[in-house]
């Protein structure tokens, strides 16, 4: 009699345990990933211009920076939950007092995958559940949304998304490579070199150097990357942060780190050159001055 009650106490425990790794036993619509997140140093947020520069908490976990959703309310958004399509939606309201925030919302502990939807700008942010809230990258927000979040962060982190674009950019009649991030087209420093400029890394000084020529070389054809006939958005890889600085005849210009190639917005060589956009046919002409 006892040891068939022990089978059966010991099948119940089983079936038990069975339900709660398929996960029934975890919170409606999530499975964990066993990912353990951290507290992190503030960072600081900026929307254009209704406000920039304040602190708000981040944190990590797989070594990327992350920030909590519903912090958001701090900074001028208002939050609306429908839960029939499980989506939490984040609108900026600029008669919303900006308060901001420099304690931290969340505590050390593991991530899940999430059902929930973030919408944030109207844009589509892919989230993690941790505690009942929505961890959300750094990288994703600064690439989909009006928001721009600097974190606390080490050479080599993902602090962004390079995305595809339609925009087509020409030097003197020649197309190179360009892309998008934060709404800017941006290209490689090292296409310049041979249209127009010249274009020297020195390593000890970690600097990439630009300066102008005036020369060009047609021979020296650059390949357009199948990645730029993506549809506009989509996201290519990841920008990092970079120690490498970028100077433009002397000048310190905005770099970005892109599969260890330097990268630069376009805007930034207006002090060396003429740069004009079609609307009409979508391209960036660039003429040295």
């Amino acid at each position: 009699m006892r040891s068939r009650f022990s089978r059966i106490f010991i099948g119940v425990i089983l079936c038990c345990l069975a339900l709660w790794n398929s996960g029934l036993g975890m919170s409606y619509g999530t499975t964990e990933e066993g990912v353990f997140i951290q507290k992190w140093k503030n960072g600081k947020i900026s929307r254009g211009d209704d406000y920039s520069h304040l602190e708000i908490p981040t944190y990590q976990y797989y070594n990327i920076d992350a920030i909590c959703a519903e912090d958001l309310i701090y900074y001028g958004y208002d939050m609306v939950w429908d839960d029939k399509t499980r989506t939490t939606t984040l609108t900026f309201n600029p008669e919303k007092e900006v308060v901001g925030l420099k304690s931290h919302s969340l505590k050390d502990g593991k991530t899940y995958k999430s059902d929930v939807k973030i919408m944030i700008d109207g844009k589509l942010i892919p989230s993690h559940n941790t505690g009942g809230y929505s961890l959300i990258e750094v990288r994703d927000v600064n690439a989909l949304t009006q928001l721009y979040v600097e974190p606390y962060t080490w050479i080599g982190a993902p602090i962004n998304r390079l995305l595809s674009t339609d925009i087509a950019t020409y030097i003197h009649g020649e197309q190179i490579p360009s892309f998008n991030i934060n709404g800017r087209t941006v290209i490689f420093a090292k296409d310049l070199h041979g249209l127009g400029f010249n274009v020297k890394f020195n390593d000890l000084e970690k600097v990439v150097y630009i300066d102008k020529t005036g020369k060009f070389d047609k021979i020296n054809h650059r390949e357009i990357p199948k990645e730029g006939c993506r549809p506009v958005g989509t996201i290519i890889d990841d920008v990092l942060v970079t120690k490498i600085q970028v100077k433009l005849e002397g000048e310190t210009i905005k770099s970005f780190n892109i599969r260890g190639f330097t990268a630069i917005y376009v805007q930034d060589l207006k002090s060396v050159a003429t740069i004009k956009f079609d609307e009409s046919t979508r391209k960036v002409n660039i003429e040295i001055k």
